[in-house]
């Protein structure tokens, strides 16, 4: 290449070092830097070069303005020495945490671009330039890094392994019609936004080099996506509706594809709970991986089933650097390789169509010519060419309606655009976007703790997820189950609270008891309610959250457990037993039958309510054979424990350590063992042991759970009655008075239903087993009220002049009725706009001006909490078209008339332009009618007319037609005010041509100063002098004279009285019997002309003050100065009540 890059981006700026520049080498810190090359390059060989630099952010803030009324902006970012690039920026935009992107080009270069994503100082961008790829990344902190990398060095796109074709990012492929297991919201999306959520491991995050780092890095693909789509002409855009951490260490792609979608397998189920409290149409988990870029689930069959397989896999370094983010994407809405890979066929369901269409066109493209290819393309046509041909990805999805560098970015079978357009509405709707501006929801992640009783504690995280306006607190509490507080835990209870704008985690601390009894497993649970600040813990009406923590009895405890008396539950009604060490069959200890004296025994006896299960528990015997004998007894009926006694079922003699377990039924039960010793001596040791006593231990039932919160109008309604206690417990309805519409499952004591009917409603609910006669209950007092609407979500805005057009989906809950009205609500000022639809339009902005509009949905029982803002600035925009008027013909000329467009675009008219066909010959005027020359006498014209403001040029008005001809009757076209306004030049005020100077003229409004000109336009030259004749109100004459020029007359009166009026007559122009005239009133300040001077002209001119004079706005100029400024706003008040007479 016989230029460095620098050279060719630079060159065209010959003021390139006046330009801000986004960064500045860091070259204080040596370790420093050497630490941030260690952490960007290990393990990363496609970064060629790198060096640490400080990002100036307020050089992107800066431009902001500019960029909202369309104004593109220079940046400089010195990459490296000879990569010193000038970039140009054309548009930004905010997204939904408060950061902005920012899209542009390297100027003069094709199929360059500029991504760069900013957010509370922390920046990621991408620069591709003349085949090279530049990097800004941060890399922790404030610390950021500049590099460039070498695309070839990535993963290949081809993967060896034989379950996947294509690049290893393609595709798991699936033609999906089994129905989903779980509820797919209601379509209500309009496909217009696709919701994404996309997780990641501590791994990822350690190597990109913290939280801050990994989320700009997200975002970036967020906005690499989003600008593809608009490149190609792709409708949808993606919106990130949560990035986050998982607990989750990497395995290969297909491993963590599975397992990132299945919902029980216990890796990652967590995060399907977020996708549905975020709304997520897609899942994405980015980790480091080796070998490939991504790998997807492949929608071959649109179909709203899919969601379930919305996931994919994608390596942290290929995200943005491979657009492997936007590629995986595209693999979920069904988007596949380029031909060369495969021309497999997809079924879509056409935009405006509603039957299923065998298609061949959601393929990538490649150029092997130009050198590039689609996001979706893979690199094997390029790799398959001798020698290989280089062919990055560009960011374009294929469409051959759309060029680069003059070259189409697809064909009949590549048009990826068109898919993506025909898919959008079913993806966009795998989940219902779900509005993430209001308090949020508090939820146990996760729900379910299993821990040992040594372990000392268990830690319950709560998050706070899916909004945080406002500040929330919930309450908590241990609920006793099968694990009894004071014995298996310590109760617990307090309050956790969320500052407004805060999120994330906060803990609740357990500690967990090692009891003394072998018990098996056994559990609790921890609840969240009473809720405040409007937060929830699910569905509306659902006021409560909880948690169950299991405890496993199954770490090497001891019987007794710690080797120590007594024991819950035992009692030694005889001659006592006493913990023993000397043999055991369990940990460290067992029980041991004290000394007894012949004929003598020792007894140890436990009494508990029990479940259906088994009881068992290890012997063992030392004494006389037969006749001193271990007994054991359920309910006074002995059991064999050994059968070597002389009567009975019981052991001894010298019996060593064995395992026995016996069935025992529901209820309560009476265990004794006795050791029984005869007449004669000792022989032995004289003593009985037993040891790992386990026993299937029940309960009465205990009502666990708070009372049942109050519900909503028409709103699904659900009430737990979480109960302790075995055996299984029912449930009955004692006072059958709940509400219309809810019932009792008297199986699992859920209340569950629709309530149908406003008011208050009580009774009690009974829990009960067979086995226990204590029944326990709780009373309720449910309150249905009506509900308002849930918040809506903006989709899209569009700014106009002074306008905002803003488009949200339905809020996702009507409430209690149907939604009558939603409101949109801009600040600053609280400007409003009410529509029946979510469609609302909000007029009376002030252009340039920043608003933060957010929507409110309201029906009968009130309106909803305000959605998330949308932040919007309206610009000026170009004019409307001018609505034309008559075309008077001239000789060899033209001249049309017209009358100025409903809107100026907010900005004023500069100039109007009007064209004539054939020919396209064209003239330019300030005011009605334009004049075009150079036409063809005899030849008939079309001409229109455009307006013109700062922003552009009009579209063109309707036509009129016109033949010029030197035989032309002369006609008056107009007449026209002109005055001078200082620097800025003539300006003309039309004025109306009655032949009398009484009644409603046009007023003159500025200052006389020096005199008038006042201009009589015709259709043809003027070649005959005459004297024109003006007379005041008294008709006495007034001194006046005449210029000839061109077509126009033009007439200079010197002197003029303020609060006057005067007509002029002019007599046989060219020779004409007719007579042309007009009237004109003359009153300084009189801007409305209302032929009086009063508050309305002052507010006028107090509104337009500060700005330079200019076509649209020079009747405010009253001292005709060229500037609008106290100086006229003082000449209105001194005239205030004068009165044209």
């Amino acid at each position: 290449m016989a230029q460095s890059t620098r050279a060719a981006a630079l060159e065209q700026s010959p003021v390139t070092n006046k330009i801000a520049s986004l960064v500045n080498v860091d070259t204080g810190n040596t370790n420093r830097a050497e630490r941030l090359a260690k952490l960007a390059m290990g393990g990363a060989p496609e970064i060629l070069r790198s060096r640490p630099a400080k990002i100036d952010a307020a050089v992107l803030h800066q431009i902001r303005g500019a960029l909202a009324i369309g104004i593109p902006q220079s940046i400089r970012i010195a990459f490296f020495d000879d990569a010193d690039l000038l970039v140009q920026i054309t548009r930004s935009e905010r997204f939904s945490k408060g950061g902005t992107t920012y899209v542009g080009m390297v100027p003069g270069i094709a199929m360059s671009s500029v991504v760069i994503v900013e957010e509370n100082g922390v920046l990621s961008g991408n620069v591709n330039v003349l085949g090279k790829k530049y990097q800004i990344r941060n890399v922790g902190a404030a610390d950021h890094e500049l590099r460039q990398i070498d695309v070839g060095a990535l993963p290949p796109d081809h993967s060896a392994l034989p379950l996947w074709s294509g690049e290893k990012s393609s595709p798991m492929r699936s033609r999906n019609s089994a129905p989903l297991e779980s509820a797919i919201q209601t379509a209500s999306d309009d496909g217009s936004l696709i919701d994404v959520m996309v997780v990641y491991t501590p791994s990822a995050r350690i190597s990109q080099g913290g939280s801050a780092a990994m989320n700009s890095l997200v975002n970036l693909a967020v906005a690499e996506t989003n600008n593809a789509y608009a490149n190609s002409l792709v409708k949808q855009r993606v919106r990130l509706v949560y990035a986050g951490e998982v607990n989750y260490a990497e395995s290969d792609f297909a491993t963590d594809l599975a397992r990132l979608q299945g919902t029980t397998d216990g890796f990652m189920d967590a995060i399907h709970q977020l996708r549905d409290l975020y709304g997520a149409d897609i899942v994405s988990l980015w980790g480091n991986y080796s070998g490939g870029c991504g790998l997807a689930n492949l929608m071959l069959d649109e179909n709203a089933n899919f969601s379930s397989q919305g996931f994919h896999v994608v390596d942290r370094n290929c995200a943005t650097s491979n657009l492997s983010f936007a590629h995986e994407l595209g693999h979920n809405m069904g988007l596949q390789h380029d031909v060369f890979d495969g021309n497999a066929g997809t079924t879509v369901t056409p935009e405006r169509s509603t039957v299923p269409t065998a298609i061949n066109y959601a393929h990538g493209y490649v150029d092997l010519n130009n050198r590039f290819r689609s996001v979706m393309a893979i690199s094997a046509q390029c790799d398959a060419q001798n020698p290989v041909v280089h062919c990055p990805r560009i960011p374009h999805f294929s469409n051959p309606q759309v060029t680069v560098g003059g070259a189409p970015t697809g064909n009949a079978n590549a048009q990826e655009f068109r898919a993506l357009n025909d898919t959008r509405d079913t993806t966009a709707n795998f989940r219902a976007s779900v509005n993430l501006a209001g308090a949020g929801t508090v939820i146990f992640s996760p729900a379910r703790y299993v821990v040992t009783e040594s372990v000392g504690a268990v830690t319950l995280l709560v998050t706070r997820h899916a909004g945080s306006t406002g500040a929330v607190s919930v309450s908590y509490a241990t609920v006793a189950g099968s694990a009894v507080a004071g014995s298996d835990y310590v109760a617990q209870s307090g309050t956790l609270n969320w500052a407004d704008g805060e999120s994330g985690t906060k803990i609740i601390t357990v500690q967990i008891l090692q009891d003394r009894v072998l018990d098996g497993p056994k559990g609790f649970t921890v609840t969240i309610e009473t809720l405040t600040g409007g937060v929830s813990t699910g569905a509306p009406g659902v006021t409560k959250a909880s948690a169950v923590v299991e405890i496993n009895d199954a770490d090497a405890d001891s019987f007794p457990p710690g080797c120590m008396l007594p024991l819950t539950g035992w009692t030694f009604p005889a001659l006592g037993w006493s913990v023993a060490t000397d043999t055991y069959f369990g940990a460290s200890c067992s029980l041991k039958t004290n000394s007894a004296a012949n004929s003598g025994s020792a007894r140890i006896q436990f009494v508990g309510n029990f479940t259906a299960g088994t009881i068992s528990f290890a012997r063992r015997v030392s004494s006389q054979s037969s006749n001193d004998c271990l007994r054991f007894f359920i309910d006074g009926v002995e059991q064999n424990i050994g059968g070597t006694c002389a009567s009975g079922l019981g052991a001894s003699g010298e019996t060593a350590w064995a395992m026995l377990s016996f069935n025992i039924s529901v209820g309560a039960h009476t265990l004794v063992w006795s050791h029984e010793k005869d007449a004669s001596g000792l022989t032995g040791a004289g003593a009985a042991w037993i040891d790992s006593v386990a026993l299937p231990l029940g309960g009465a039932p205990q009502i666990q759970s708070a009372p049942p919160a109050g519900g909503f109008l028409n709103i699904p309604y659900s009430h737990h009655f979480a109960v302790g206690g075995s055996p299984t417990i029912s449930y009955a309805l004692l006072s059958p008075s709940l509400p219309d519409g809810l019932t009792l499952n008297t199986s699992t004591g859920v209340i569950s239903g629709i309530p149908r009917a406003l008011g208050t409603f009580s009774g009690f609910v009974r829990a009960f087993n067979d086995a226990f006669p204590p029944f326990a209950q709780q009373p309720f007092v449910i309150s249905i009220v009506g509900a308002a609407p849930s918040a809506p979500v903006v989709d899209a805005t569009l700014t106009d002049n002074s306008f905002v057009r803003i488009s949200a989906s339905p809020a996702t809950s009507a409430g209690s009725a149907p939604i009558t009205s939603y409101t949109a609500t801009c600040n600053p000022g609280a400007i409003t706009g009410t529509s029946a639809t979510s469609t609302i339009e909000v007029a009376g902005l002030v252009n340039g001006v920043e608003y933060s509009c957010a929507i409110t949905a309201t029906n009968t029982y009130g309106s909803s909490t305000a959605s998330a803002p949308a932040i919007v600035m309206p610009v000026a925009t170009k004019p409307g078209a001018p609505f034309i008027g008559a075309a008077i013909p001239g000789n060899a000329r033209a001249f049309i008339g017209f009358s100025p467009p409903v809107s100026d675009g907010g900005m004023a008219i500069t100039t109007y332009t009007a064209v004539c066909d054939p020919g396209i010959l064209a003239g330019i005027g300030n005011v009605s009618p334009v004049v075009v020359n150079n036409l063809t006498n005899g030849v008939r014209y079309d001409c229109a007319v455009t307006a013109t403001n700062a922003v552009g040029m009009s579209v063109v008005s309707a036509t009129a037609g016109v033949t010029p001809s030197t035989t032309t009757q002369l006609t008056l076209l107009g007449v026209v005010s002109r005055k001078s306004h200082g620097v800025t030049g003539a300006f003309e005020l039309p004025i109306d041509t009655a032949p009398t100077i009484a009644g409603a003229v046009t007023v003159e409004p500025r200052s006389i100063g020096n005199g008038h000109q006042v201009v009589f336009r015709f259709n043809n030259t003027v070649d005959t002098r005459v004297s024109p004749i003006v007379l005041d109100a008294a008709n006495r004459a007034v001194g006046a004279s005449l210029l000839l020029s061109d077509t126009d007359v033009i007439v200079t009166i010197p002197s003029v009285a303020d609060a006057s009026r005067v007509a002029i007559f002019l007599n046989g122009v060219n020779g004409s019997s007719r007579v042309f005239s007009a009237a004109l009133g003359f009153l300084v300040g009189d801007i409305t002309n209302s032929y009086v001077v009063n508050a309305s002209d002052i507010n006028g001119v107090k509104a337009r003050s500060g700005q330079m004079t200019t076509a649209g706005n020079f009747l405010f100029d009253l001292n005709a100065n060229g500037s609008i400024n106290a100086s006229d706003i003082q000449m209105v008040k001194a005239q205030s009540g004068a009165v044209l007479p």
